[in-house]
């Protein structure tokens, strides 16, 4: 897939997160994956999406259930 391709669902990825909270947790895993294919073609990640990565713990794969658990709950209301 060619990088404006990869940036492209990148971006849509990005616009459903804000749109779809509740989707976090499976958009995030969606996110994480097309930063490692970028990463796997020897494509340049730009910064704003390699901070992202970070915040969202995509080097991470050993996820926690009980980390998707608390994200469920994150936006209930009280």
């Amino acid at each position: 897939m060619a990088y404006e391709d990869i940036r492209a669902a990148i971006d849509l990825i990005t616009d459903q997160i804000a749109r779809h909270p509740e989707d976090r947790a499976r958009l995030h895993r969606q996110l994480c994956a097309r930063l490692a294919e970028m990463r796997r073609q020897g494509l340049a990640v730009p910064a704003d999406l390699a901070d992202l990565a970070v915040q969202i713990s995509c080097d991470n794969d050993d996820t926690d259930a009980s980390d998707e658990a608390a994200d469920l709950f994150d936006n209930m209301p009280v």
